[in-house]
């Protein structure tokens, strides 16, 4: 289930619409940025580890707030 919000904008030139949601941690998230040992399974681990060096993004629950999708996007019925 996504929650959301939208919002228009608008002037005298254009109306733009915007998206927004929460991006909530579930349990294919945690497959690779779960907790290593236990949610990430040690050969994905080696992988994540050999293509992204520097990644932190481990360790995280389900149920967690990690970012928000942003989309917006230009109401083609308003700016007419």
């Amino acid at each position: 289930m996504v929650c959301g919000f939208g919002i228009m904008l608008s002037s005298k030139l254009k109306t733009l619409v915007g998206f927004y949601a929460p991006i909530i941690t579930n349990t294919l998230c945690l497959q690779c940025h779960g907790k290593p040992g236990s949610d990430i399974k040690p050969k994905v681990l080696a992988s994540l580890k050999d293509l992204y060096p520097n990644d932190m993004a481990k360790g995280y629950d389900a149920n967690q707030v990690r970012g928000l999708w942003s989309i917006d996007f230009k109401d083609e019925h308003q700016a007419k």
